[in-house]
């Protein structure tokens, strides 16, 4: 089963030039609170941009096409093909969350059951957005802070 989980700010943007344009200190603990000990999918520039956050993961899975890129130590495993990750996993028991980047979750967010994420209230420069479809969620809790909120959502789909 997958559970994706992101980052957004007020516009939906989740990057700018490759980079989170936003640098917030809670953001490790929103991370470690939601994959502390869990399986972790994420791209390679997302991987290269959270990897300080992902200690506490117990398996990181990286999606990538360069064969270059080495496993960094025993929790880490190349993904070089996504289909058959996803298939692997969409209707396993275990729990997968999907980190991002953009790619990797709209690729994998028709196969997610739920969604968490971070809304910041402020907008920042950013020339990433996700292209998901917000009104397939069905918020079931919304956590508020002073300056985002967490929205745990259950994702609906055709059946």
């Amino acid at each position: 089963m997958f559970i994706a989980i992101w980052s957004e700010d007020a516009n939906n943007g989740i990057g700018l030039n490759g980079a989170i344009p936003w640098k917030i200190q809670d953001e490790k603990t929103y991370l470690k609170k939601f994959v502390n000990g869990k399986k972790v999918l994420i791209g390679k520039n997302a991987f290269l941009l959270l990897k300080s956050k992902l200690e506490f993961s117990s398996d990181i899975f990286v999606v990538t096409q360069n064969d270059n890129l080495k496993e960094i130590d025993e929790r880490i495993r190349i993904i070089h093909n996504l289909e058959e990750f996803i298939n692997r996993y969409k209707n396993s028991e275990e729990i997968v969350y999907v980190l991002g980047g953009k790619q990797i979750i709209e690729s994998i967010i028709n196969d997610c059951k739920h969604a968490i994420y971070l809304k910041h209230k402020q907008k920042y420069p950013c020339d990433t957005f996700l292209k998901i479809d917000y009104k397939k969620f069905i918020i079931t809790d919304i956590e508020n802070f002073e300056n985002s909120q967490i929205f745990h959502c259950d994702i609906l789909h055709k059946i």
